[in-house]
């Protein structure tokens, strides 16, 4: 990457991996705030997916909520593996851990 670029820093994985948790939790944050102060209802939807490679199945959760100004927002509040067995209860239980 230097030949690339002279102004090209290497860093270090724990570095990589601090700054993307602090960026994380900075985020998060935020959300969390604008969805406290939002003035009205907010709904939850949840989609799922499936990689085809691993035969990994993940869950998606979003908030959708009318802000101030009348504009819709939406926010993914999760985004996390799921296991089985993919039904019902078991997305519940992620939508209630996620809220939490």
């Amino acid at each position: 990457m230097r030949l690339a670029s002279l102004n090209f820093k290497n860093i270090r994985r724990y570095t990589a991996t601090r700054d993307v948790l602090m960026y994380y939790t900075k985020e998060r944050d935020h959300v969390k705030k604008e969805l406290a102060k939002t003035p009205g209802l907010i709904c939850l939807t949840s989609d799922n997916w499936n990689s085809e490679h691993t035969n990994d199945e993940y869950i998606c959760i979003t908030a959708h909520l009318v802000d101030k100004d009348w504009k819709l927002q939406k926010s993914i509040i999760t985004f996390r593996a799921l296991f089985l067995p993919y039904d019902g209860l078991n997305i519940t239980d992620e939508l209630v851990l996620c809220l939490s």
